[in-house]
């Protein structure tokens, strides 16, 4: 399941990334170098949240639902703090304010992988045993 959903939210981005000007269209939005760029750096998002996503149904299935709730309440509130500074460093430019989006998923996966240390050498070690 991490292996599909990482190869398929690869794809994904990918494709927001070449269809950017169409998806604007189709939304309606103006097509613009900004929204453009900023739907660019956002799609990179996708990678981390959904792998992150994943691993927080694993938890949930294997019976640790307090790693569970950490998890879903984490990944969105880390947007906050990163947000805020990249609002403070970036002198209010809204181009770069976007990345804040991609680094607090980051962050957010690296934690939760950090707190799925155990669970993940479970897994990849009955994986290859078997």
């Amino acid at each position: 399941a991490l292996r599909f959903t990482a190869v398929s939210s690869v794809i994904v981005t990918v494709l927001v990334g070449l269809l950017a000007r169409p998806l604007c269209w189709l939304y309606g939005v103006a097509t613009t170098g900004t929204v453009i760029a900023a739907l660019r750096i956002f799609a990179l998002c996708y990678i981390f949240y959904s792998v992150g996503y994943v691993l927080m149904v694993i938890h949930q299935v294997i019976g640790n639902q307090s790693k569970a709730i950490a998890i879903a309440v984490m990944q969105p509130l880390m947007v906050i703090p990163v947000f805020a500074l990249s609002l403070h460093y970036t002198l209010h430019t809204t181009h770069y304010v976007w990345w804040a989006f991609p680094i607090a998923e980051l962050i957010s996966l690296i934690i939760i992988i950090i707190l799925s240390r155990n669970e993940l050498r479970q897994i990849y070690t009955t994986a290859t045993c078997d």
